[in-house]
């Protein structure tokens, strides 16, 4: 596989492990006991969930991830840049949550829904952690492998 369809698979596969992994820490943040109901309403939402976030993080991965990550990919192998890959992913994922749930109508619509007043930040994180981890190991894997 060519080096630029493993960093596209790469890219992909961070945007959704970051979508779902922010969405099951929203649903775990309900704080409702785990019954036959709520497991199957868990999964769903956690699938819809992860669909319907999918794109907003892969703007935000896009516009904020990618272009630090080409400045800095000499360092992506270091422990501190997972660090900086969370903190830098807290910001890019304020700024675009901001930018579309805020810049519609101008206030916050969906942050009741998990009781997280930063919603775009949970997503941010998770999402620049699992960019670190994915595109850290691509790096350290040689483009010939099978």
């Amino acid at each position: 596989m060519s080096l630029a369809l493993r960093r596209l698979a790469a890219f992909l596969l961070s945007a959704t492990a970051g979508a779902f992994c922010s969405v099951s820490l929203i649903v775990l943040s309900w704080g409702e006991p785990v019954t036959g109901e709520t497991l199957s309403f868990y999964g769903v939402a956690l699938f819809w969930g992860t669909l319907l976030s999918l794109p907003y993080v892969i703007v935000g991965l896009a516009l904020f991830g990618l272009p630090v990550t080409w400045w800095l990919h000499r360092h992506a192998r270091k422990l501190w840049f997972g660090v900086f890959a969370a903190g830098w992913g807290a910001v890019a994922g304020s700024a675009t949550y901001n930018w579309f749930n805020r810049g519609r109508s101008g206030e916050d619509e969906l942050g009741w829904l998990a009781g997280i007043e930063h919603l775009g930040a949970v997503y941010g994180v998770t999402t620049g952690l699992a960019w670190w981890l994915i595109y850290r190991r691509l790096l350290t894997v040689p483009p010939n492998v099978h």
